[in-house]
């Protein structure tokens, strides 16, 4: 899958060299033009290819596997793969809403978010899983022995600590936060900042998107019956990074990422987290550690867009960017580079980060901690204060005190800091 493209173009070009200009010139087939018919085979041959990995993704790739095997009959009755991978899922905000002003430009509206959104996912390493109407599953696949192991009893899959993981970890984030940057800056998508039946319905409209980030095991494998099937992925793991999508919106952030995922990221993430709150999910008892990444998309300037590009152009700069993609990995691996230097040498993530300092994140640990403790009469003056230096505009800092002020700041008996939770 990822080097669809790569292989499409290679192999045009050796169609081109093999049948020359009748190829390139694309004639029309005359009775002494015998090799058109080949050439017209073959090519539709590598489209049909490029189109089924399209269709397949990254994840359908063993299924493709595995039927080819079986005498090329198709089944998708067949087991799936047990395997640890990043899950991302993002949704864009006020769908609905949109749908019913856009009408038929809806499809066009969803497919250059979507284009947005892969481009970005795949230049950090991840792969496009399932557009589902206005949300994208995002998804960056371990593979065994190298970056985890299997237990032969118990089949319990751990993942390793190593260089090689944290950075895909770090990725995920970068990918995030330079998916919300792009959004803002976007010349495609400036158009509906200024679209009528939009502001009417959304004044001061803009596209905004909710990502969640988890980490864990998943069964990947073909979903569905001989009539339509889909290669993705299923497991707690992934409702879980569905549902932190969703609570994007009651906790007032862009971005909520658990425990689980800051745990493998590389130290140097911590200084971007920042630990919002700790909920035991009513729907399973799982207890969740659930952190954000603090920006400010408004900081940055939309007067600069993307370049348009002709589809010839946009192809070679897909190729381009493929390549780009696996010189970038390997840096990050190696330790020629680390992902998260992106936070200092990316104008827009410097930018998007700025006014979120030292002492900030100081005087928010110091009253969370009063939080967790359940000394809340001592955290509702440090969350107030936290809150003030954003501008007050900190959302975190309001739920906290919300949920305080609902319990007259007297936490439940037997607090340890952590809150049952029907939101997730």
């Amino acid at each position: 899958m990822e080097k669809m493209e790569e292989d499409e173009r290679k192999k045009e070009e050796e169609l081109e060299k093999k049948h020359g200009k009748k190829y390139k010139k694309k004639k029309k087939k005359k009775k002494d033009d015998g090799p058109m018919e080949t050439v017209i085979l073959e090519q539709t041959i590598v489209k049909i290819g490029a189109l089924l990995a399209l269709g397949f993704g990254e994840a359908g790739s063993k299924i493709i596997a595995a039927n080819m095997e079986n005498s090329g009959d198709v089944d998708p009755m067949i087991p799936g793969v047990k395997c640890i991978s990043i899950f991302g899922f993002c949704d864009i905000r006020n769908f609905t809403d949109s749908t019913e002003q856009l009408q038929e430009g809806v499809m066009l509206f969803v497919n250059e978010i979507g284009e947005l959104v892969h481009s970005v996912c795949d230049h950090y390493s991840g792969a496009a899983n399932k557009n589902v109407g206005d949300a994208f599953l995002l998804v960056w696949r371990f593979e065994e022995d190298e970056d985890f192991t299997v237990n032969e009893e118990t089949e319990d899959l751990t993942i390793k600590d190593s260089r090689k993981v944290r950075q895909i970890a770090d990725m995920t984030i970068v990918c995030f936060t330079k998916i919300i940057t792009e959004i803002r800056r976007s010349k495609k998508l400036r158009k509906y900042r200024d679209y009528g039946p939009l502001l009417e319905r959304m004044p001061n409209y803009e596209v905004k998107m909710g990502f969640g980030l988890h980490v864990g095991w998943a069964i990947e494998g073909a979903i569905g019956s001989f009539y339509k099937i889909d290669a993705s992925y299923l497991s707690p793991n992934v409702e879980l990074t569905i549902k932190l999508e969703g609570a994007t919106k009651a906790f007032g952030v862009p971005i909520l990422l658990s425990g689980e995922l800051k745990a493998i990221c590389s130290k140097e993430a911590d200084s971007l987290m920042r630990h919002v709150d700790s909920v035991k999910l009513v729907s399973n008892g799982v207890i969740c550690h659930i952190y954000t990444i603090d920006l400010d998309p408004n900081t940055i300037d939309t007067d600069f867009g993307q370049v348009s590009h002709t589809r010839k152009q946009a192809k070679l700069r897909r190729v381009k960017a493929k390549l780009n993609r696996q010189r970038y990995r390997d840096q990050c691996i190696d330790g020629t580079h680390s992902a998260l230097d992106k936070f200092e040498t990316d104008p827009d993530l410097r930018t998007v980060r700025k006014g979120i300092t030292k002492e900030f994140y100081h005087t928010w640990k110091e009253a969370h901690n009063l939080y967790m403790k359940g000394d809340w009469l001592a955290a509702k003056p440090a969350l107030e204060k936290v809150h003030k230096a954003r501008g007050h505009m900190d959302q975190p800092a309001i739920n906290l005190l919300e949920i305080m002020k609902g319990r007259t700041y007297c936490p439940p008996r037997g607090w340890t800091g952590t809150r049952e939770c029907d939101e997730i």
